[in-house]
C-alpha cells in the first residue's frame, strides 16, 4: 500500500493487496488442512546426483514449510551434503529436484530407486 501511495495510484495499490490477502488466506487454510492430516516429509534434492539438500534462505524450504510439508536436510544456511542412503532412511513421502537431470539419475541408479517417493511416482521438478 505504501509503493501505491509513493507513486499516487492507492486505489490499485488497495485491490492488489486484497487480492493478495485472499491466496495467502487461502494459502493458509490449505496449509493448516495438510498440517491436520500429517505434515509429509519432503526432501529438496540439489545437484544431478541429488546429494545436497535444500538450504534454509534458498526459498524451497521456506514455501514447503509455509504450506505444510516437512522439509528435511534443511537446517542449515548452506546446500548439505547427503548420500542416497541417508534419503533412504528419512524416507520422504516427496522428492522435489532442482535440477532435471537428477529426474533421470534417481530413476536409473538402483539406490535412488529403492527410495519409496521414486517408486511411487512422487519424484517431481521444482
Amino acid at each position: 500500500l505504501q509503493l501505491g501511495h509513493l507513486l499516487d495510484r492507492p486505489r490499485e495499490a488497495a485491490e492488489r493487496a486484497g487480492v493478495a490477502d485472499i491466496i495467502l488466506l487461502s494459502a493458509r487454510q490449505a496449509a493448516a488442512r495438510l498440517r491436520a492430516r500429517g505434515r509429509p516429509l519432503v526432501f529438496l534434492a540439489l545437484g544431478p546426483q541429488g546429494t545436497r539438500g535444500g538450504p534454509r534462505g534458498a526459498g524451497g524450504p521456506e514455501i514447503l514449510d509455509f504450506a505444510g510439508a516437512e522439509t528435511l536436510a534443511a537446517g542449515q544456511p548452506g546446500p548439505a551434503a547427503v548420500s542416497p542412503e541417508q534419503v533412504l532412511a528419512w524416507d520422504p513421502d516427496w522428492i522435489i529436484a532442482r535440477d532435471p537431470a537428477f529426474l533421470g539419475h534417481a530413476r536409473a541408479d538402483p539406490v535412488w530407486r529403492m527410495a519409496r517417493a521414486v517408486r511411487q511416482g512422487r519424484l517431481v521438478l521444482a
